[in-house]
């Protein structure tokens, strides 16, 4: 995600390729994103219906179970949490990986600041999600990230 090279950026610093490479860090960025833009089309649902949007993973999953939105939010709510949770655990193998790699002192300090960042950036979208009008839309809508579902 193009964001997050921009936290590279604002440090100086690029994420050495050898720990670029790892799973570690893919896991990281990817349940990044994943929070990001589940947490999006969640927020978004009914948004992306007055748009005539239909690539929304509530919609997409109400279609697909021939269930109601807010059944398919449920789900979608939970797959935050499970990326949540997998961010998390590839947090701590990159931190592990760091340790066992020669990766050590500032860099692996900077390296774990951008993986903080991600996390970071996941919070403020969030934020932005609930305090924006973009979403506010109808006080009922049943498609919204459930207080549970933030990021600890």
């Amino acid at each position: 995600m193009f964001i997050f090279s921009l936290l590279e950026f604002s440090l100086d610093f690029t994420i050495p390729e050898a720990v670029r490479n790892t799973a570690a860090w893919n896991d990281v960025v990817n349940a990044g994103v994943d929070v990001i833009l589940l947490q999006n089309d969640i927020n978004g649902y009914q948004q992306d219906l007055v748009d005539g949007f239909p690539y929304n993973a509530v919609a997409l999953i109400s279609h697909q179970q021939k269930g109601t939105a807010e059944e398919a939010a449920t789900i979608v709510n939970r797959a935050v949490a499970e990326r949540i949770a997998d961010f998390h655990k590839a947090e701590d193998a990159l931190r592990t990986y760091l340790r066992s790699s020669e990766t050590a002192g500032r860099t692996a300090e900077l390296i774990m600041l951008v993986a903080s960042g991600i996390k970071s950036y996941a919070q403020g979208a969030l934020a932005w999600y609930e305090e924006t009008g973009r979403y506010s839309g109808d006080p009922h809508n049943p498609c919204r990230i459930r207080p549970d579902q933030r990021w600890r």
